[in-house]
């Protein structure tokens, strides 16, 4: 996982704009001990140790975008690509229904409402992917 600072050349990855929108300083760590729901069934200590050797700090009301490489060195990526994006995939699902000529199932229309894009200090959404 890296902060994204220019074009990205010959790699597949995907990133996530992340925002501190607290007024202290934050890290990566932060963001999941405020989210336990991130960990998912993972044991929490092995999360945040993983989240630790990342070493992310946010300024305050900093935005970093963060970039995963598909192939997730860390236990981390892993779990910020299947919680912070649902919200893309939820829509990307739609949009493909829509282009077949198939009603929206209104189990993706109550997954898109109980999206989470933001916690007492953090907000977040799915950046794109580079290919």
């Amino acid at each position: 996982m890296k902060i994204r600072m220019d074009f990205v050349t010959n790699s597949s990855s995907s990133s996530f704009i992340i925002t501190n929108k607290s007024n202290t300083e934050k890290t990566i760590v932060d963001l999941f001990k405020e989210n336990i729901w991130l960990c998912e069934d993972k044991d929490i200590e092995e999360v945040l140790a993983s989240a630790k050797q990342l070493n992310i700090n946010f300024i305050p009301n900093e935005t970093k975008e963060i970039e995963c490489e598909d192939h997730y060195e860390n236990l981390v990526e892993t779990l910020i690509h299947n919680n912070l994006c649902e919200k893309d995939n939820i829509l990307n699902m739609m949009s493909i229904f829509s282009q077949i000529g198939i009603s929206t199932p209104l189990e993706y229309m109550e997954k898109l409402k109980n999206v989470k894009e933001e916690s007492e200090s953090f907000k977040w959404k799915f950046g794109e992917s580079h290919h």
